[in-house]
C-alpha cells in the first residue's frame, strides 16, 4: 500500500505540533520518572524475549559508561546480543513497516523538523564526549540514545499520531518510545540496563547549537559537564579563562575551528602583537565606522582586524596575496562591482 499526494494543511499543522513535542523531549532536563522508565525498559526486554533486567539509573552518561566498565568482562561474550534484540524488535521493525506504506515527503519533513534542532546539541555532542571517556571499551555496541534519539522516534511516531497509521508493530515500539520519553542514554546488557538520567541544564544558541560563553553548555547532577561554543566542542579554559592560554596552545591546536575560537577569545590584537605579526596596512573606514589593520602572521596567514564602534573586534581571514585593507574589504564583499557609500 502506498499513499500519494503529499500532506494536507491540517496534517502539516499537526506535524509541527508533533515535532515540537519531540524537540522538548530531546531537551528534557531534571530527574526522570523512575517507575515509568523502569516499566519501559522491562517492556523492551520482554518484546525482545530477553530476561527481565535490573534497571540501574545513574546521574550522567559518564557515570553510565564507568558503571559499564565494571561489567565489561562479565558481558564480553554477549556484547551485542541485547542491543540487537531490542533494536530489531522495536525500532527497525517499526521503521520497515512504516516506510513501506507512507510518503517520503512526510518522512523527510518529520525527521528534519526535529533533527535540525536536536542532533548537534544532544546526540552528537554527548555521544562524542561519552566516547572519549571510554575509548578503550566496546561500549558502543550496547548503546541506545533514549531521549537523545528523539529525531528517530519523532519520525516513526508521526505516521501513527499525524497520519493515523495503525500497525500491530506499534505495540512493541511503544516501549522504545517510552524509554525515550523517560530516560536518556542507556546501555543494554543481559539482565541489566544502565540508564543515564537527564542533564540538569542544556544551553544552546539561537540556531539550537550547544553553546554557553560563561559556563558549560551541558551539566549533569554528578557534575559532569560539556563545554561548547556555537556547536564546537571546547574546554573549560577556552570558555572561562581564555586569557590564560599560551601561544603554544593556540598554535598547536590541530582543529581549525577550535584554533579560531582560541585566538578569538584570547584576542586577535594581542595574539598578533605577541607573535610578532607584520602590519601590512591600516586605515580608518569612515563608511563602516571601523578602525582596520591588515596583518600577516608568522605562518603567512593574512587577516583583516577591524574594530567597530562598539569595541567588538573581527579578524576574518583573507588570501595571502592581499596587500591593503581596501583590497581585503573588497574580497570579503565578494568583489562586487560597486562600493558601499553608507550603511544604516
Amino acid at each position: 500500500m502506498t499513499t500519494r499526494g503529499g500532506i494536507t494543511d491540517e496534517e502539516r499543522t499537526r506535524l509541527e505540533i508533533h515535532a515540537k513535542r519531540w524537540i522538548d523531549v530531546a531537551y528534557q532536563t531534571g530527574r526522570t520518572d523512575r517507575p515509568k522508565l523502569v516499566k519501559a525498559i522491562e517492556g523492551l526486554y520482554r518484546v525482545a524475549e530477553l530476561k527481565k533486567p535490573t534497571v540501574e539509573i545513574v546521574p550522567s552518561p559518564k557515570a553510565m559508561v564507568e558503571r559499564f566498565a565494571t561489567c565489561v568482562t562479565t558481558y564480553a561474550a554477549t556484547h551485542a546480543a541485547t542491543y540487537g534484540a531490542t533494536y530489531h524488535a522495536t525500532q527497525v521493525a517499526t521503521y520497515a513497516k512504516t516506510e513501506a506504506v507512507t510518503l517520503v515527503a512526510t518522512n523527510v519533513a518529520t525527521l528534519a523538523a526535529t533533527e535540525a534542532v536536536t542532533l548537534v546539541a544532544t546526540q552528537v555532542a554527548t555521544y562524542a564526549k561519552t566516547e572519549a571517556v571510554t575509548k578503550s571499551m566496546d561500549w558502543c555496541h550496547h548503546y541506545q540514545g533514549g531521549n537523545m534519539w528523539a529525531p528517530q522516534v519523532c519520525y516513526l511516531t508521526a505516521f501513527r499520531d499525524v497520519l493515523g497509521l495503525r500497525l500491530p508493530v506499534y505495540r512493541q515500539f511503544q516501549y522504545w518510545e517510552k524509554a525515550a520519553l523517560y530516560g536518556g542514554f542507556r546501555l543494554m546488557l543481559p539482565g541489566r540496563c544502565i540508564v543515564s538520567d537527564f542533564p540538569d541544564c542544556i544551553r544552546v544558541d539561537p540556531q539550537w547549537r550547544p553553546h554557553c560563553d560563561s559556563g558549560p553548555s551541558h551539566r549533569w547532577s554528578d557534575g559532569w559537564e560539556l563545554w561548547y561554543l556555537h556547536g564546537i566542542a571546547v574546554d573549560e579554559q577556552i570558555v572561562l579563562r581564555p586569557e590564560t592560554q599560551t601561544i603554544q596552545q593556540m598554535d598547536n591546536e590541530t582543529n581549525a575551528d577550535v584554533q579560531a575560537l582560541r585566538i578569538e577569545r584570547y584576542g586577535w590584537p594581542r595574539y598578533l602583537r605577541e607573535t610578532g605579526a607584520t602590519c601590512l596596512d591600516e586605515r580608518r573606514n569612515d563608511i563602516d565606522g571601523t578602525r582596520e589593520a591588515l596583518f600577516r602572521d608568522r605562518h603567512g596567514r593574512v587577516r583583516l582586524v577591524a574594530t567597530c564602534p562598539t569595541a567588538r573586534v573581527f579578524a576574518p581571514s583573507v588570501p595571502a596575496g592581499i596587500a591593503s585593507c581596501e583590497q581585503a574589504q573588497n574580497w570579503l564583499a565578494g568583489e562586487k562591482p560597486f562600493r558601499t557609500l553608507a550603511r544604516t
